[in-house]
């Protein structure tokens, strides 16, 4: 999964989740009341309690134990709107661990507090994409869903991604950039699952002109591999070339980009007739 990009994306987005729980408190002294000045419409804690719990949840480090908390908290606080806040914090450590199986069901939670919630959108789009199998009896169905995900997720980066009130400008449009640059490629993604190659280059190729500087190698193979498909060997060998020079050493990406490069090189040697 595209780690490293998302991880970015991440703490500017949990920076805010924290912003929006202290915006319903005033912080000094040592009876919290709320705070008239809170912004309408952002979710706060009610108590001073339930803001205390929220800190302590978003503060550990890792999935599992997070979404015990999570859980925990849902009980004490069933209508708190902090719930959905808690459970992206679990969402994105599940991710950050490669576990994309985990990132999905935690996501999908999020998305029933909260349909909306752009980054759950995409992220549960993209984790899907890696747990849906060719041998899935629903896989049509479950690659439409994610699709619906992703666009649903790119249609709400300009009016509904949350970000710090204070953020510059610059950096603002910055993480918009990186969330529809991942929602594009999920998008690559799952058209290369359903076969349509040429979508999925357009896809990719959006992907990578909207965030040019965060791509990943993943999306150059995949954008390579989908090019391959369509027969366009020379622009699928600059492609995979990237990535060859992009991956670790020794990794199984490294194995797999150089396979790409021998095949592409013997389809060049001996191009098939276009149909």
């Amino acid at each position: 999964m595209r780690a490293l990009k998302l991880t970015l994306v991440a703490l500017s987005l949990l920076c805010t989740s924290f912003s929006y729980a202290q915006g319903g408190f005033t912080l000094s002294g040592q009876d919290q009341k709320p705070d008239p000045k809170a912004a309408k419409g952002q979710p706060t804690a009610k108590t001073q309690e339930e803001f205390k719990d929220y800190q302590a949840a978003m503060q550990l480090p890792d999935g599992p134990t997070l979404e015990k908390t999570a859980q925990e908290f849902e009980t004490k606080y069933p209508q708190s709107d902090l719930r959905s806040l808690v459970w992206v914090r679990c969402m994105m450590l599940y991710y950050g661990g490669g576990n994309a199986g985990k990132t999905a069901t935690i996501g999908h939670k999020v998305l029933a507090l909260d349909p909306d919630n752009v980054q759950a959108s995409i992220i549960t789009a993209h984790a899907m994409t890696y747990v849906i199998r060719d041998s899935d009896v629903d896989m049509d169905v479950k690659l439409a869903e994610a699709k619906k995900l992703a666009e649903n997720g790119i249609a709400g980066i300009k009016d509904k991604l949350p970000l710090p009130p204070d953020i510059a400008p610059a950096k603002a449009e910055q993480v918009r950039n990186m969330m529809r640059s991942i929602g594009l490629s999920t998008l690559g993604d799952i058209a290369y699952k359903s076969k349509d190659y040429a979508t999925g280059e357009k896809d990719y190729l959006d992907s990578i002109k909207t965030d040019p500087e965060g791509v990943d190698e993943m999306t150059y193979f995949y954008l390579a591999a989908s090019q391959d498909k369509l027969q366009k060997y020379s622009e699928a060998m600059k492609n995979i070339e990237k990535v060859i020079a992009a991956a670790p050493a020794g990794s199984a990406l490294s194995a797999k980009a150089n396979e790409e490069k021998t095949r592409l090189k013997q389809l060049m040697a001996n191009p098939a007739p276009k149909p």
